[in-house]
């Protein structure tokens, strides 16, 4: 398929060669405060970030459940939080950008840490 083929079709039928989509994925991604300060309804959820795509989401009191028990299995409990206001979990990989990954890389990181 030569060059104008593939620009064709990705304008017009939307198609994203991997390639193209991968170089797009090339963080690293900074976060902005300005989202993760954002109120939101749900209690006990917390902000996430990746660092590697940019991709924002909110993690469950569940989900953060099983993140503090991965950091003890890992042996890093001196990171478990009493109170998760004021932080967002801040990925180097997440299921957004490789869905195939089995290592999901994390840190819990406070949001006035974070520059505009």
């Amino acid at each position: 398929m030569d060059e104008k083929e593939k620009e064709f079709k990705r304008k017009v039928l939307g198609v994203v060669d991997t390639e193209k989509e991968m170089q797009l994925m090339q963080g690293p991604f900074r976060p902005g405060s300005a989202i993760l300060t954002t109120p939101f309804s749900e209690p006990d959820v917390i902000k996430s970030f990746c660092t590697r795509c940019g991709d924002y989401g909110l993690i469950t009191a569940r989900g953060v459940a099983l993140l503090e028990m991965l950091l003890e299995m890992y042996g890093r409990e001196d990171e478990i939080l009493e109170n998760i206001d004021g932080y967002f979990i801040e990925l180097e990989i997440c299921p957004v950008c490789n869905p195939e990954n089995e290592k999901m890389l994390f840190r819990f990181r406070k949001i006035s840490e974070v520059e505009d």
